[in-house]
Parts: C-alpha cells; structure tokens; sequence
C-alpha cells in the first residue's frame, strides 16, 4: 500500500477548494436564482432588518431627494412629510437602504457578467418619463412604495397592505394591457426572414465586470466601515442590509410590478405565489417580535 505524501494531500484539498469555489460561482453568480430562493431571502433578510432597525421600504427618501433637488436649482419647498425633514442624502438613515439596493444590485449585475446600459428610442424614453412622474406622484399621495406599503405592511398586519393590494392590482392590469400592446406592435414589425441562423457567438475575451463588481463591493465596505467610525453604526447596519436587498432582487429577478402584472395578463400566477409564501413568513416573525415589544 502506497503511503500517501504530503503533497498529494495538499493536491486533493486544492482539488475540494477549486471544486467548491466553482460550484459556489456557479450557482451564486452566474445562474439565475429561482423566484420562491428569492423570495425567502427577501423573507428573512426584512425580519433581521426589521429587529435591527426598520423593515425595507424606499419611502420617504425618493421624495426628500426630489424635494432638495428643487432647493438645490433655486425652488423653494419644505419637505412633503414633516416626520422626515429634508436632510443631505448620506447623513440620512432612511437613504441608506435606497443607497445599499443600488449598490447591490449593481455589483451582482457586475459579478454575474449581467451589467449592460440598452438604449431605446423616443418612444420607449418618453413612457419612462411618464411612467416615473406617475410613480413619483403616487409614492407622494399613497405615500409608501409598493415593497413598503404593500410587503413590509402586510407582514405588520396592517390593513394598509391588503388594501394598496387592491390599487396595485388595477394600475398593473391597465399597465400590462398597455404592455401588451406595445409587444403586438413590436411582433408585427419583426422580419423574421431576414434572422441570421447561424450559432450563437460567445464571448472570447474574459470580462473585465466581475472586478468592476469586486470594486463595487469594495466601495461599499469602506462606506459602512467609515459609518462606523464615524459613531453612525445604524446608518452602516441600513447601508449593508440595502445591498442584501439588491443583491436578492438582481439574482432571482424578483419583482412587485411583475407579480401583480402577471397574474391578471399572462396568468402566471409563480412570482406572486412566491411572494405571498414570504409575506406569511415574515407575518409570523413580525408578530411574535411585535408581542415581545
């Protein structure tokens, strides 16, 4: 029987360590996660920020930015809710998690090779402009986004979720029907004899993204330590959950509009059964930590 040397074992544990560190890439980065593995990490990720601080929510801090903008341009106003005075976006709690979700979702966007600016035309411009002058107008009147209004709130047990429920389920119906009429149009205009046929061409240089994404990752680190430094533990805590956040809306490509759209247009009815399964989770978890003050 040969012995076995001291190389050869340090041969095999590079052998476990590269075949793990592939299968962590693999599934983590570079496939997409599925909705219900979203979902629960949504679930849980809102309870642990919930007993931290607060549950996830992007109000009010889109309407406190748009409102200092206007200060900043020479447009007087005060700030549209008088519990949350307009304050400079990084020294503010609440923008943190706004900051961490953007951050999160573009280093994962990075690290999966999936970071890519499209272009549209006039047209596809002009209803994003719409479409977020209606979003900014409604986040203002409801006043919370539909995460924290809907999401958070039900998981609280407050009747405020079920009902934004039923306003969410209307606008998406008019939403989708607008979309789908847009697809129609698109289709007709497509020439199909004229598709190329060949195979698929892949990539041939290695990506510079995921170092891009490294580099991201790296920022928000050095944000949340210098937070930290600076006495502000809460606001790196937020910064740091915020990223969680993006990190599981990028990967399993989990989204509110869409699970409300989709069940009334295509009825597809998995996101938001996905959805639901985390609103009863965190309904639970919410409770008991209500009960115990």
């Amino acid at each position: 029987m040969r012995a076995v040397s001291r190389s050869d074992q340090i041969g095999e544990e590079r052998t476990v360590s590269d075949t793990l560190r592939h299968t962590f890439v693999t599934v983590v980065w570079q496939q997409p996660w599925p909705v219900w593995v979203g979902a629960l990490a949504l679930g849980f990720t809102n309870i642990l920020m919930f007993a931290y601080a607060r549950a996830i929510g992007v109000f009010p801090q889109m309407s406190m930015w748009g409102a200092g903008l206007y200060n900043l341009v020479g447009v007087e106003v005060d700030a549209p809710f008088i519990p949350y005075p307009l304050e400079t976006p990084y020294l503010d709690v609440h923008s943190m998690i706004d900051f961490g979700i953007i951050l999160g979702v573009l280093s994962s966007a990075l690290l999966s090779r999936e970071f890519k600016i499209r272009v549209d035309d006039w047209r596809g411009y002009l209803t994003g402009f719409i479409g977020g002058i209606l979003m900014g107008f409604g986040t203002v009147i409801t006043p919370p986004c539909n995460v924290g209004g809907f999401f958070s709130a039900t998981m609280a047990l407050s009747l405020s979720g079920p009902i934004m429920a039923v306003g969410l389920l209307f606008g998406a119906y008019v939403g989708g029907t607008f979309l789908k009429a847009q697809a129609k149009k698109a289709l007709l205009n497509i020439d199909f004899t004229s598709a190329s046929t060949g195979p698929p061409t892949m990539p041939t240089k290695p990506s510079a993204q995921p170092y891009a994404g490294g580099i991201s990752l790296l920022v928000l680190c050095v944000a949340a330590v210098t937070y930290v430094f600076l006495d502000m533990p809460r606001h790196a805590g937020l910064l740091v959950f915020g990223a969680l956040f993006g990190i599981i809306f990028q990967r399993s490509r989990l989204c509110f509009a869409a699970a409300f759209r989709e069940i009334l247009v295509s009825r597809n009815g998995s996101m938001m059964k996905a959805i639901l399964l985390s609103v009863a989770l965190g309904a639970v978890a919410f409770t008991i930590m209500k009960h115990n003050g």
